[in-house]
């Protein structure tokens, strides 16, 4: 029998609904294809090089393919030098030849900060928690290039603040500190927890979206239904995903491909004009 192994750094139920979907139904797929579906956690996020406990941990042999999320270069190489089949939905390869399909977040970054500049915003804040360099400079390239675009000068450290962690005191502090020394009038996150944070910190200082502030996020979520206004997000191409996925496992990908999909922008009840550009 085929077997697949489903390959996170975290536990399902800490993963993003967006990811939990996919996965699940990637999973309904190939179980119905008459394929072994395994799920194995394994912290690779957050190390540089392979490391040699991988060869015991994860339970990969030469029948099994293995899709990671959010995929490394230290596991890249990993699965390049122990001869793995293993397909990355997002992440960064680090130049290994590894396929990939992913949801570029620099492009829905990208236009969230077009709608934000265009209704009068620049100063606008992007955390950049607990993620990858590589990705790190691509989303601060876009942030220079539109902020500069509003005749602006992009300052780094306010724009796009950045922590080795992803935790809500982290979150916290970073947006209780743009607050304290200038008060953006747009915030935009890549995690919804991030979000929920911010939005703690909005009510204790006593500000209202879209009023006094904008939020956009950049991904979707079953909760963000519940937002009141609705959240101006993205939703991801879930379905294609996993087709490029079936595809792969079932050989019709050849090489190291990489594949990129853009999201659609659910336009939201978020975004307005800043009361004040100055």
């Amino acid at each position: 029998m085929r077997r697949l192994l489903l390959l996170t750094h975290e536990e399902p139920g800490l993963l993003t609904e967006t990811s939990r979907r996919v996965l699940e139904m990637l999973r309904q797929t190939m179980v119905s294809k008459g394929w072994q579906v395994d799920s194995q956690v394994v912290d690779f996020l957050h190390v540089k090089r392979p490391q040699r406990s991988w060869d015991r941990l994860i339970q990969a042999d030469g029948d099994t393919s293995v899709i990671a999320l959010y995929g490394r270069g230290a596991l890249a190489e990993w699965a390049v030098k122990r001869g793995v089949r293993m397909f990355f939905l997002g992440g960064i390869t680090g130049g290994h030849p590894v396929p990939i399909a992913a949801v570029r977040s620099a492009l829905m970054l990208d236009s969230a900060l077009a709608r934000l500049t265009e209704a009068g915003h620049w100063k606008i804040v992007v955390p950049l928690c607990d993620r990858a360099e590589p990705f790190k400079e691509s989303i601060r390239e876009v942030t220079r290039r539109a902020i500069q675009a509003a005749g602006r000068e992009y300052v780094r450290p306010y724009h796009n603040p950045e922590s080795d962690y992803l935790t809500p005191d982290v979150t916290w502090r970073i947006i209780e500190s743009a607050f304290a020394s200038d008060p953006p009038t747009a915030l935009v996150f890549l995690d919804w927890k991030e979000l929920v944070t911010a939005q703690c910190v909005l009510m204790k200082l006593r500000l209202r979206v879209p009023d006094d502030v904008s939020l956009v996020l950049l991904n979707s979520q079953m909760e963000a239904e519940w937002f009141i206004p609705e959240l101006s997000r993205f939703r991801f191409p879930e379905r294609r995903l996993v087709r490029t996925m079936v595809a792969w496992l079932e050989g019709r990908m050849q090489g190291a491909e990489q594949v990129s999909f853009s999201a659609d922008f659910i336009e939201g009840k978020t975004i307005a004009a800043p009361r004040q550009v100055g």
